[in-house]
Formats: C-alpha cells, sequence, structure tokens
C-alpha cells in the first residue's frame, strides 16, 4: 500500500466590503510564513490515520509520497527545527528592492529565462532573510528556503523537489546556474550569511538544500526510530511528488493525455500545458518550466492568485454562506437563472495578486448595484473561465496545436453550471475527475513510479486516474460567449495583461 499527502496550504477566512473592492487571501495566507512544527504535526497525524486504516484492511505499507510545498522557512541547527521567525511580508519595499537587484543579475547572466525574480521567489527571500537576519545566522543555524520538510522528518534528509528548484530558485539539475550568476550572487549576499561563518562564496549553502529530487525519485527510507515510534515497517520508502497545484494537474491525467490542458481550481488556480523542455529558445512569462512536472516533460504555466478564494470572499460579501463554506446551492441558482453577460456586470478577478505569470492591475468589479447578487456570483465564474481561455490561448500559440480537452480538479468542479459555463466559453470539452483530491491521485502516480509499480508516468496515469463523461460546449451559449469574451479581453487588455503579452511576443 502506498499513503499519500496532499500538503495543501492553509486556507485563510477574510471579510470585506464591496465598495473597497477587497482583497482576497492567497495561499501564503496575508504574506506571512506559516508553522513547520503545526505542518510537521498535522502529517504526522495523516500518516498514523492512514496507517490505521490499512492495518483494518491488512494492507501492508510500502511507502509514503507527499506533495512538496513551496511556502516554508526552515530555521535549523544541525536537523532540529528551531524557532520560527516573526512573520514576515515579502511584499515591502526593502524585499522589492532587494527582488529587483536578483532579477537585473538574472537577466544579465542570460540565467533561468522561464522565470522572473520577484519578492516571493526563493533567491529574493534569500537574500532578504540573509540582510534582516544577519546575526541569527551567523552562528551554526540555517535558514533553509523550499526545503522538503515532509522528507526530512521521515528520513532525515535534506532534499528539494526539482519542480520547487526550476520555479522558485531558476535551475535543475540538468540546467545549473551559470558561473556569472553564482558569482553575482555572492557579492550580494552578506558574507555571514554563508555556513559556520565560512566565506560567502558557499552561498547558497544556508538556504538550499545540496540534494534534488524529482517527481517519482526515491528519497530515502524511514528513519528506525520513527518506525518504531509508530510502528511503521522499518523499509518504507518517502518518494517525491511535486509541489501541490502540480499534483493536482498530474492526478487529472495530464501526463497520458498530453494535448489537453490541466487546470487546478484551489484557494488558488493553476492551468497547465506539457510542452517539450529541451527545445525550448524563446520563453514568454509562462515558461516553459524545465523538468516539470516531471524530470522528462517541460511546463507551460500560468493562473491566478486567487479562486476559490475569491468565490469565498465573493460569498461573504454577499451574506451567500452556508456556515462556515459559501453557499453553492446560492451559486448553482445565480448561475442557472441569469443570462450569459451577467447583465452587463463584469469582475477582474486578481484578489490577492493577479496573474501568476504577468505583472497586472488591480481587481475591478463593475456595473454591480445592490439586490443583483445573482448577476454578481455569475459575474465571478465568467472571469475565471475567461482567464482560464487566456491562459490557454496564449499556450497553443507557443505548443502550435490545439488543446482539448479541459482536465478540471479542485473544489469548484462541484459546481456543475460553472464546469458546463467553462466549456461554453472555451469551446472545448471540459473533463473532471472521479475522485474529490485529485493531488492524492497525483501522489500515487508519483509514487507507483518510485515505487517500480508502474514503468512510465503515463502509464501510471492511465491505470489510477479516473474521470467523468465529458462536458461538451452548448452551441447556442458557446456563439455568445464568443462575442462577450472578445469584449472583456478588449475592455480589460491593459489590466489583464494581454498587451504585455503580445508586446513581448512581437519583440520576440
Amino acid at each position: 500500500m502506498l499513503l499519500a499527502n496532499d500538503n495543501g496550504a492553509y486556507s485563510v477566512n477574510a471579510a470585506a466590503k464591496l465598495d473597497a473592492v477587497p482583497q482576497a487571501p492567497t495561499s501564503g495566507g496575508d504574506a506571512r510564513e506559516w508553522n513547520p512544527a503545526e505542518y510537521i504535526q498535522r502529517t504526522v497525524s495523516a500518516v498514523i490515520q492512514a496507517k490505521h486504516i490499512a492495518h483494518q484492511q491488512g494492507l501492508h505499507i510500502c511507502g509514503i509520497c507527499a506533495t512538496g510545498t513551496t511556502s516554508s522557512i526552515a530555521p535549523m541547527r544541525q536537523l532540529n527545527l528551531q524557532q520560527q521567525p516573526p512573520p514576515i511580508r515579502w511584499d515591502d519595499r526593502r524585499a522589492q528592492a532587494e527582488a529587483a537587484c536578483v532579477e537585473e543579475l538574472r537577466k544579465n547572466t542570460h540565467t533561468a529565462p522561464w522565470m522572473t525574480v520577484t519578492a516571493d521567489s526563493a533567491l529574493a527571500r534569500a537574500l532578504y532573510l540573509s540582510s534582516r537576519f544577519e546575526k541569527e545566522l551567523a552562528d551554526d543555524i540555517r535558514m533553509i528556503e523550499q526545503l522538503s520538510l515532509f522528507a526530512l522528518f521521515w528520513t532525515g534528509i535534506e532534499a528539494i523537489p526539482e519542480t520547487i528548484a526550476c520555479r522558485k530558485w531558476g535551475f535543475t539539475r540538468n540546467r545549473p546556474w551559470p558561473k556569472e550568476f553564482r558569482d553575482g550572487l555572492i557579492r550580494l549576499y552578506p558574507p555571514s550569511s554563508s555556513p559556520y561563518g565560512a566565506p560567502s562564496s558557499s552561498f547558497p549553502g544556508r538556504f538550499l538544500p545540496t540534494k534534488i529530487v524529482g517527481a517519482g525519485e526515491v528519497v530515502g527510507t524511514i528513519l528506525p526510530e520513527l518506525a518504531s515510534l509508530y510502528r511503521l515497517p522499518w523499509t518504507v520508502r518517502i518518494v517525491s511528488a511535486p509541489f501541490d497545484t502540480l499534483c493536482q494537474v498530474i492526478g487529472l491525467g495530464l501526463l497520458h493525455q498530453q494535448r489537453a490542458a490541466g487546470v487546478s481550481l484551489g484557494t488558488s488556480m493553476g492551468v497547465c500545458a506539457l510542452a517539450p523542455s529541451d527545445k525550448s529558445t524563446y520563453y514568454p512569462p509562462y515558461g516553459p518550466l524545465p523538468s516539470v512536472p516531471t524530470p522528462d516533460h517541460g511546463l507551460l504555466f500560468d493562473g491566478l492568485a486567487a479562486c476559490g478564494s475569491a468565490e469565498r470572499l465573493i460569498c461573504e460579501m454577499l451574506g451567500a454562506m452556508k456556515g462556515k463554506e459559501p453557499d453553492y446551492e446560492f451559486i448553482e441558482k445565480s448561475i442557472t437563472e441569469t443570462k450569459p453577460g451577467s447583465n452587463r456586470v463584469s469582475i477582474v478577478p486578481y484578489f490577492g495578486g493577479g496573474r501568476r505569470a504577468v505583472k497586472c492591475g488591480d481587481p475591478i468589479i463593475q456595473g454591480y448595484q445592490p439586490g443583483r447578487k445573482h448577476d454578481l456570483i455569475r459575474a465571478l465564474y465568467e472571469s475565471l473561465a475567461y482567464h482560464i481561455r487566456i491562459f490557454i490561448e496564449e499556450f497553443e500559440k507557443v505548443l502550435g496545436f490545439r488543446l482539448d480537452p479541459i482536465l478540471v480538479g479542485g473544489g469548484p468542479v462541484r459546481n456543475k453550471g460553472f464546469m458546463q459555463m467553462l466549456a461554453d466559453i472555451t469551446g472545448r470539452n471540459v473533463v473532471v475527475s472521479s475522485f474529490p483530491d485529485s493531488g492524492l491521485i497525483g501522489c500515487g502516480i508519483c509514487g507507483a513510479v518510485g515505487l517500480k509499480w508502474a514503468e512510465t508516468f503515463a502509464a501510471a496515469s492511465a491505470s489510477i486516474t479516473r474521470l467523468e463523461p465529458a462536458i461538451s460546449p452548448n452551441p447556442q451559449f458557446a456563439k455568445q460567449y464568443s462575442d462577450l469574451y472578445l469584449k472583456y479581453c478588449d475592455q480589460f487588455r491593459d489590466v489583464i495583461g494581454i498587451k504585455s503579452i503580445r508586446e513581448q511576443e512581437n519583440g520576440a
């Protein structure tokens, strides 16, 4: 038996007023760091609970595969977690200025053309930490960034998933940093940021594990003392997986349907498509990311910082909550009882940060009047579907072929009206996972490859994934949305980044 663990980010509640055009929380939770010790406690509890279920069913545990995490600072002395730094904001002026310095260095040395260094990138975060906590880093404490805490706890091995190394640090095993870039980083970071007071040329030892593990690779075997403590077999192997959004799209079957688009609808939104990882000479802002989601693939990736959190925010604003969750009956009714175009109510859903790949404008709500709650709900979902179509069409220009179907997973897929709307707006078939958490299926696929239960990711994907029947576009509504989509893009062209994308393509 393989235990799969989806380490999704903590959700954060928010309340706001319509007249302020509020910001919904992103998965980072107000740009603050979550507690690594609490994270370990939660993952251990999940493993113990799964172990009891396995025991009741007479199953033998062979391995554990968990999603990577992209939001962690782990202060460590040897292999022991230390007290967490105080809450940190990565969006202040100092962090942004330091990120700009690293980004200029990246451009000048032609490093990692698939990424842009922002204040939330690991490179900039490490610089920020080394300058802010210089005294704390002067002894034998290291401030590890983007470490796989799950693998560290269970195996004692410091490792970083290759997907995180690529996306956050700008390198893979096959594409290391150029010497000019590494030397430039050494000059930027304070001397005391290197390990144990050694010369700063040893950067990034304070912040970056030396072991890189690709998806579906065994990190190590469970520590004997933990096997005894939790009564697990000593032969249990820990298998690496990508970060949670990528595990979700893997679990949708993207690895064996390579002309499909994958859409992960969670607190945030991720839209992906597979691409050759070693043939790119031009990199638009959305990739392809090399060696992502597996070492043999590349990935085009874009999305929105707020998706499920935007849904929750709008429902809280309208009083459309049922307990702690959005009132999905009200949402479904809003979609079925309104018409395409939302009675001229429009939303640009950039609550909490906007697009993932392109710098864009602020959130916008236009045309809303009190009493038109249903129109506002429909406008939100139309805006999400419009953006999915924008991302897919931009991917298709890079790939040179049409992406169809759209594989969708996450909480909002329970909204059947939204899934039909997505098919109508994009003009593509929409296929939903039969499992409520496709991220667990993605972990299962990676684990099956790591434990040699499947020869390839495609074979494991075809064997494990289960999908519902395709939802086809309604011809009548698809025709209406064809015009509405063009009007939406034209109306908000500058805000949603289409103009900057076109300018970059024309200059390439």
